[in-house]
């Protein structure tokens, strides 16, 4: 598992100034830039062969934020689960567009995505990509 420290952050929309020119968010390029050096570390920043099939396995952990007492403990059990943004969603195509043309060469890759949000009192991001093998054709 790569390991993205921090607060989660999901992938903001594109921007556009008064001129017409549409911009990525800065805070959604500091993000991407971060889940990119993190797997590049993690994984010698070796990609997956083109075409390889893959499964991408994304845990998303909250803050404990404003809970109750009574509800801290249920939360870290895994017993509630948080319902805020950034949506599950957006965290995933922020890591999905992240990863693009350098863990592998284009996310259309991903074929199976499994997504979950938890909260922790080390709130992160945590990924795994796993290649799918391709079987042989005789």
């Amino acid at each position: 598992m790569i390991v993205i420290p921090g607060n989660p952050k999901g992938k903001q929309r594109p921007r556009m100034t008064k001129t017409g020119l549409v911009y990525t968010p800065r805070e959604t390029k500091d993000a991407e830039l971060q889940i990119k050096v993190a797997y590049s570390r993690a994984a010698g920043g070796v990609p997956f062969p083109i075409e390889q099939p893959l499964k991408l396995i994304l845990d998303v952990y909250y803050p404990l934020g404003q809970l109750r007492k009574s509800e801290r403990q249920q939360a870290l059990e895994s017993k509630i689960f948080p319902i805020k943004k950034p949506d599950l969603d957006n965290v995933a195509k922020l890591v999905l567009d992240s990863l693009t043309n350098t863990a592998y060469e284009d996310d259309r890759q991903v074929v199976e995505l499994i997504c979950k949000k938890y909260y922790s009192t080390q709130p992160r991001i945590e990924f795994e990509i796993i290649p799918i093998p391709i079987p042989k054709q005789e």
